[in-house]
């Protein structure tokens, strides 16, 4: 049982500085007062790069640099997002140089600890979880525990496997009280990695029943929602799959993309028709990139995608970087902005990098 109290407290601190955005203490931006001494940690001695990464090293170091000179020039009234750039650069530094990363259960354990915590010391307002954080930056780390543990039982043996068993239920219900879009497709996509660790008749008959489900939530809809009126996560959900052609993010979307392409990014209020109270940015990183860098937003975007065919290539249940990733990029897909969502440019850039330490096991 000693594997129950090892801890890696450098990943635990890559995956905080990762996920708490724009997070900020006595007017003090979070992030960076922890990345200075994480990468001073995470570095190893020598400093030295390979060779077949030195190019790309450096071609992404000057995309970063036009980032940081865009974004100062532009007038983006965000707090804090001209650090966005800088956050991204770093963490994709330790990613791609740091030495051996692990990620032992113990850190499992405080991460489900710290879920525990959120919920505790947190209140549900119109159906929603709010905390330390808002539901939208909430269900990341709840994503994060429930892909962690799903990875955990399908590659443990019987004890961990009801540890696993326990964080999924828990990380599943958090998960669920944030009410949030980024969190339901997160909870999906770790269905659809659980099936496809399982037996080919499993999955089909899992198949069958969810299509069977959303049928009769579409056929059943206005009697579902009457007998549930009281419960508001749900009507949130049902409200949002029935109106999604009035889905003002949608349509917000829509317009962006239906403009010329600008070379140098739009200007922020160029869009000030469809900004409204609560929506004042695209709540997509995609567009985000796409509406207000232009060209290197477009470069940006690639580098996105190639990570993220990377990471899609390798076995990602016991790669802890690899799934961080793709929770987080799933949820720059529906919520914040890029001073929020500055980890998925870092992550990405850095498993592109990443070539010479290898990253341990989760269950290790």
């Amino acid at each position: 049982m000693r594997w129950l109290y090892t801890i890696s407290p450098k990943s635990l601190l890559l995956i905080l500085v990762a996920f708490i955005g724009n997070a900020q203490i006595l007017g003090i931006d979070l992030v960076s007062f922890l990345l200075v001494p994480l990468f001073f940690i995470s570095i190893p001695k020598d400093g030295t790069l390979k060779r077949h990464t030195l190019l790309p090293f450096c071609l992404f170091t000057i995309l970063m640099m036009l980032l940081i000179t865009q974004t100062i020039l532009s007038d983006i009234p965000i707090q804090n997002y001209y650090l966005w750039p800088i956050k991204a650069f770093f963490i994709a530094m330790i990613i791609a140089f740091s030495d051996e990363l692990n990620w032992p259960i113990g850190n499992s354990m405080m991460l489900f600890a710290g879920c525990i915590a959120l919920i505790a010391i947190g209140t549900v307002i119109d159906g929603r979880l709010y905390s330390v954080f808002g539901p939208n930056m909430l269900y990341r780390f709840f994503g994060l525990l429930l892909f962690l543990s799903a990875g955990l039982l399908i590659n443990s043996n019987h004890t961990k496997k009801i540890l696993a068993v326990t964080f999924l239920g828990f990380a599943t219900f958090g998960s669920i009280l944030t009410g949030s879009v980024g969190a339901f497709a997160i909870i999906l996509a770790v269905c659809l990695f659980v099936v496809t660790k399982m037996p080919k008749s499993f999955s089909i008959a899992l198949g069958c029943l969810s299509i069977i489900c959303v049928l009769t939530v579409s056929f059943y809809a206005d009697r579902l929602a009457i007998m549930t009126s009281s419960l508001t996560v749900y009507n949130r959900i049902l409200y949002k799959i029935l109106n999604i052609e009035a889905n003002t993010r949608l349509n917000g979307w829509n317009e962006i993309l239906n403009k010329e392409i600008s070379f140098l990014g739009f200007d922020y209020y160029d869009f000030s028709g469809i900004w409204e109270l609560g929506y004042q940015y695209p709540h997509n990183i995609a567009i985000e990139l796409y509406a207000f860098y232009g060209i290197t937003g477009i470069l940006t975007l690639l580098i996105l995608l190639l990570g993220t065919f990377k990471t899609l290539k390798q076995s990602i249940t016991n790669n802890f970087i690899a799934i961080s990733f793709i929770v987080i990029l799933i949820g720059s897909l529906f919520s914040g902005e890029l001073s929020d969502n500055y980890a998925v440019v870092g992550m990405s850039a850095g498993i592109l990098l990443r070539s010479k330490f290898p990253i341990r096991p989760l269950s290790t």
